[in-house]
Parts: structure tokens; sequence; C-alpha cells
């Protein structure tokens, strides 16, 4: 049966032998004595007291037991290291010193704390940084970024409230997967004090120095330092929201009222057509200098913003722009030879119907779904795009006086291209129903042409001409001053309306 005491070592209560707190307290005494000329020699002791207490508490949980015996005393001496130890040591050749050190980096486990020494915002990155052994800046450009993709800010606030702070000496060390000795927390201190003299010194020095080209210098440096934090920021969310146009997943370019948007691709194959070169000579131009803009916008920023320099960038610097430029020139050659496919227009009559009464009545075409009959619709769908086809909603209609007792009724096709022949073939891939029972005829609002001849106005005007004196109902609307010429668009069971 051994005595027991209660004690408070490193802001933590402990049970412990008697035997193993005289061989505790003689250690810290020690250290005390050892440290007592040393510059900041209380934070030293206290520092090693809350690590002991680290270990100790360590000792404790791993074998499940609540009293502090001699054998964890001697374990966590040993860990850190006797007071004699560190006055040998300062009788080394700084060649072993750093060889130690290098052994104790590999051998140590890091552990990830926030780093409030180096913080701009809350130490998470500089924290990150020290623990991936990597530079700050690389960190705080991937958080930038991510924040503007919509997960970088909860991820660094899940991060701030989780990750704890490295408020001592002994948590810095093993931020950095040092490990956690006397001798490693008193050069820890002494580098923390030195930091902070040379920062406080730099400080005072610009602010005591009032020449005005300093002080200008000062301020241009700012506002580069901010444009180059705007640029990589642009640049990011460009990159981002570039790739996912090109790629289909965000679809932003309509092409109809109600429908769903249509993907890049696909809008572009809307102006240059599939069968063209000029859609793959545009495409690629586009996604080449799409993508490279951005690029070049991210080694700009980071070179304003960091002043860094070295081969790889320089060679960015000045070749991307060469390939900007050379996109660029590509889209304009491709754009020029897609305006000229708009040059000639022609137009082809798909049928010609005469009908003798003394009315006709004009009606939408009975549209059928599977065996059900379609009565009416409403929104807007102006354009759609459906099996490798383009949809179009809206009949052209022209009234003329006929030159006899009969109706006449013409259906003509129209459409653009780079030359006649162009213009007929995109004209007789145009589809749309007409028919005629009795004295009805029964118009598709809706008219198609394939995805692959691209939009080259193609169009569908119903000519009709009306006899002197006959009627002519639209829908059942009576239309008046048929001896006159009129033109106006047909969108099924709506008004039918004149506007010239």
């Amino acid at each position: 049966m051994k005595k027991t005491i209660n004690i408070h070592l490193g802001r933590q209560l402990f049970i412990i032998e008697e035997d193993a707190y005289a061989r505790l307290n003689a250690y810290l005494e020690k250290l005390k004595s050892s440290f007592a000329s040393e510059e900041g020699a209380e934070e030293i002791v206290e520092d090693i007291e809350m690590r002991c207490a680290e270990l100790i508490q360590n000792l404790l949980n791993d074998q499940k037991i609540s009293v502090v015996q001699l054998q964890h005393v001697t374990e966590v001496i040993q860990s850190l290291g006797e007071p004699e130890e560190i006055s040998e040591n300062t009788t080394t050749t700084e060649e072993t010193k750093t060889s130690a050190r290098e052994e104790e980096y590999r051998d140590t486990p890091k552990r990830l704390f926030r780093d409030m020494d180096n913080a701009t915002i809350g130490g998470v990155c500089a924290g990150v940084a020290a623990y991936l052994n990597l530079d700050v800046a690389i960190i705080r450009i991937l958080f930038a970024v991510t924040f503007f993709m919509g997960f970088g800010f909860p991820l660094y606030i899940i991060l701030w409230v989780a990750v704890p702070n490295a408020k001592t000496p002994s948590d810095r060390l093993q931020l950095k997967g040092k490990a956690v000795t006397i001798d490693s927390i008193k050069d820890e201190i002494s580098r923390t004090a030195t930091a902070k003299k040379n920062e406080f010194m730099q400080s005072a020095e610009k602010w005591k120095s009032n020449h005005v080209t300093d002080r200008l210098r000062n301020i241009l440096l700012f506002f580069a330092k901010a444009f180059g934090i705007g640029i990589i920021i642009f640049s990011s969310l460009w990159l981002v929201g570039f790739t996912l146009m090109t790629t289909g997943i965000l679809q932003i370019f309509p092409v109809s009222g109600d429908q769903n948007y249509a993907s890049f691709y696909e809008s572009l194959s809307l102006v240059c057509p599939t069968g063209d070169y000029a859609l793959s000579l545009m495409w690629w131009s586009i996604v080449i200098t799409g993508f490279t803009m951005p690029i070049f916008g991210l080694l700009l920023g980071t070179r304003i913003l960091f002043n860094k320099k070295n081969k790889a960038m320089s060679y960015g610097l000045i070749g991307l722009p060469i390939v900007i430029g050379i996109g660029l020139t590509l889209i304009f050659v491709s754009t020029i030879h897609t305006f000229r496919d708009y040059e000639v227009y022609q137009e082809i009559e798909n049928s010609h119907h005469a009908i003798d009464a003394e009315e006709v009545n004009v009606k939408q075409f009975i549209e059928y779904s599977g065996n059900k009959k379609v009565t009416n619709g409403g929104g807007i769908n102006f354009m759609s795009i459906s099996n490798k086809r383009i949809y179009e909603d809206g009949i052209d209609i022209k009234t003329v006086a006929s030159s006899d007792t009969l109706f006449h009724v013409y259906q003509r096709f129209s459409a653009h291209g780079i030359d006649k022949t162009k213009a007929i073939k995109r004209s007789l891939k145009i589809k749309h129903e007409l028919s005629i029972t009795g004295n009805t005829i029964y118009l598709d609002p809706e008219y198609s042409y394939p995805l692959s001849d691209g939009m080259r106005n193609q169009s569908v005007e119903i000519i009709i001409e009306v006899p002197l004196g006959k009627k002519l109902k639209m829908n059942g609307q009576e239309l008046k001053d048929l001896n006159e010429e009129h033109t106006g668009i047909y969108y099924g069971n709506d008004d039918y309306d004149f506007w010239d």
C-alpha cells in the first residue's frame, strides 16, 4: 500500500503516489534552477509542466488507471530529457544538433492545430500548411477557389471550430512534427520571441519612415496585391464556370420558353451547322481560348501577389498570350465563314391547293399523342430541340386577292445558305403539316428542320388567295378587308392578328 496525494499539474488535477510526486517535484525544481538565468524562464517551465501533464494523462488513459506511479514519471522525464542533458548539448557541434533534430522530426507524429502566429483570419490555412509542410499561399489559394465553388466557406468554419489553436510551444512543435523535449521547447520559445521582436522592430521602422516615395510605393504595392487577388478570384470563377459549361453540366443558353436550356455545344451548333467545318473550328478555338485565358490570369495574379519568378511562370506569361491570340484569330475566321452562310436566300413551293367554296376556315392541325387527341396547350414554346431536329412555332400567313373564283393555298419553304444550292437543300429539309378537308385548311403551327443545318432563317409561309365576296375565317374569326394584301403569324389556337 502506497500513500497518494492530489496535485495540480499543467492546470489538471492528478492523484499521484508519494514517491512519484517526490521525483516529479525534484525534476521541476531542477528545471526552474537550470532556466533561472534564461529569458522567458517562467514560460519555458510552464510549458514543460503542461507537456508533462499531457504525457501523464496519455499514459493513464492507455493503461486505464487513475493513479500516477513512479514509472509514469520516469517515462515522462526520459521523453523530455534531464536538465543536465541540456547543458551537455550546448557543447555538441551544430552538425550533431541538426542531425538529431531531423531524426526527431521524422519519428514524431504530427498533430493538426490552427497557427495563429501566422494567421490572416483564423489560422486554419497557416495550420494546414504547416501540417502538410507546404507554402501557406498555396493553401490560401485553394481555399479561395473552393470558396467560390460553394464548399470552401463551410469547410473553413468547420476546421476553425474543430481544430484547436496552437497556444503553447509544445503545440507548435507537434504541428511541425518535432519531438517535444526541454531543448526543443526552449528553442521554440526563443524563436517565437525573436520573431515577435523582429516583427515589432520592422513595424516601428515602417511607421518611423516619413519619406513620401516609400509611402507611395507601399500604397501602389497594396493596390497591386489587391488587383492580383482580384485576378485570381475572377480567373478561378471563370475556370470553374467554363468547365461546367463546356462539359454540359451547366446549361444556361435558352432555346425555348418553357423547355430546358441547351448546352454550350448545342447552342453553338444552332449558329454553326454540324455538317460544316466551321463548327469544329469555332468550338475548339473557344475551348482552347476559354481555358487558356483563366490559366494566364491565375499565373499573372500569382506573379503580382507573391512576386515570385521562375522559368515555368515566365514561359507561361509569354506563351499563353500567343495561344490566346491564335485562338481569337480562329474564332474570328470561323465567325466570318458563319456570316457568309446567310448570303443567299432561296424559296421553294412545297404544295398548291385550290378550294371551291363560299367560305374557308383555317384551323389548327389535329395533333395526337399516341391515340389521344391534344386539344389545347399554354406557355411559351417558340423553339425546341428534339431528336436532332429544331422545332419552331409560328407560321407566316399572307392573304391576297384571288384572280378567279377559287381559293388558292400555297405552302412555301425558305432558307439561307452560302450559295443557291445550299439554300435550296436546306429549304427541302423543312417539314410542315398542311391538309385540306372540304372547306377547312388544317395547319400545324409548328415546323421543323435538321439540327445539322443550323438556324439559317428557315421559315414556312402560307399564301391564301381569297376570291372577291367570299369569306375567310381563322379559328372562327372572320377576316375583313380581304381585297388588300395582309401578313401575319399563325400560332394555332391564339387569335390571329395582321401586322400589315
